[in-house]
């Protein structure tokens, strides 16, 4: 960070000694030979005053115009003070310094200038003060900590900055899109996060896009807008349709459809095929075996979720959809889960 402007050396009057560069070689020019001393009762020098404003007897001199203030004359009775948006550091001056751009000074013998803070610039020297940076617009040329900046430019595409902010502009986060851009992107004065059901995995400029099916928003608050990205469902879930929410189970009795060649992804289910079942989760509808028959199933004989064995004394003997069926006269089923009932004897 900058600290307050003394003087610079280009605007400097008082230079005593020039430095000139010539065909590489460095010159010293000689100092220029001081002015006669006034006598007593001469007026004081420009730069010096004294009560009545000549040089008083007894060997003393003058008193030197303090810092903040000048004497641009000779005979001066007081030194006046240095203006709003100008400053002088040294005494014995005769005139006082523009504040530089990037600078101002408000009030009257400043003896420096004061550089323009963060989120806000001077372009013209000898200010009293700096101006607001307007939202959509940054620093050009601001110090690392945002001060002491001289111009402003609108802030690019996929950048953006508020009233008030630090100087510069910010890239715009993943999960927010810029608000109050131009045509061409430039000039955002904010951003607004991406509503539930969308997404924007990217910083900088773009768009929100939709969450496809078969995936989840990632990354979003707890109201689901501001997602960064998206995750596939897993194996075992699915979202159906576009936009938001979570991936959801797959309920017993339904298998995934849709889904990659590992299970994931999946936008839809269906229900299981009378005669087959199956638990929640992931995997594929079974089909009953011979001595069981389905459970949970609907009216219709679908999604059934489970089987039972055929309780002693009945019996299935085919796979898939059926009932068990009592044993005949002369047969006999003396366990559960039978496919065949066995002959009197």
């Amino acid at each position: 960070m900058r600290g307050p402007v003394l003087r610079r050396a280009a605007r400097t009057p008082r230079v005593l000694a020039a430095v000139l560069v010539l065909a590489g070689a460095v010159l010293v020019a000689a100092p220029a030979a001081p002015a006669a001393a006034a006598a007593p009762g001469d007026p004081c020098p420009a730069g010096t005053f004294s009560d009545d404003g000549l040089v008083p007897e007894g060997g003393t001199t003058c008193t030197p115009a303090p810092p903040g203030r000048y004497v641009a004359g000779t005979g001066a009775t007081e030194a006046t003070l240095c203006e709003p948006g100008t400053f002088q550091d040294e005494s014995g001056r005769t005139s006082c310094e523009d504040t530089p751009a990037g600078s101002s000074v408000a009030s009257a013998g400043a003896t420096a200038a004061v550089w323009c803070a963060a989120g806000t610039y001077q372009p013209t020297p000898g200010q009293t003060s700096c101006l607001d940076i307007p939202a959509g617009s940054g620093a050009t040329d601001a110090e690392e900590d945002g001060t002491a900046a001289t111009a402003i430019a609108a802030c690019a595409a996929g950048t953006y900055r508020a009233a008030g902010a630090t100087s510069t502009c910010t890239t715009v986060p993943k999960g927010s899109v810029p608000s109050g851009a131009g045509d061409d992107g430039t000039g955002a004065t904010g951003i607004t996060a991406c509503a539930a059901g969308t997404y924007k995995d990217a910083t900088g400029a773009g768009t929100c896009r939709t969450v496809p099916e078969g995936y989840a928003a990632a990354g979003a608050a707890s109201d689901g807008t501001g997602a960064t990205g998206i995750t596939i469902c897993a194996a075992g879930t699915y979202r159906e349709g576009t936009g938001g929410g979570p991936c959801i189970a797959v309920p017993a009795g339904y298998f995934p459809v849709g889904a990659d060649s590992e299970g994931r992804g999946a936008t839809d289910i269906d229900p299981c095929a009378p005669g087959t079942y199956k638990a929640a989760g992931a995997g594929t509808c079974t089909t009953a075996p011979a001595g069981q028959v389905t459970t949970g199933a609907r009216g219709d004989g679908y999604a059934a979720t489970g089987v039972q064995a055929c309780a002693a004394g009945t019996y299935k003997p085919t796979t898939g959809l059926g009932l068990c069926i009592p044993a005949p006269a002369g047969s006999y089923v003396p366990t559960t889960g039978a496919s065949a009932a066995a002959l009197c004897r």
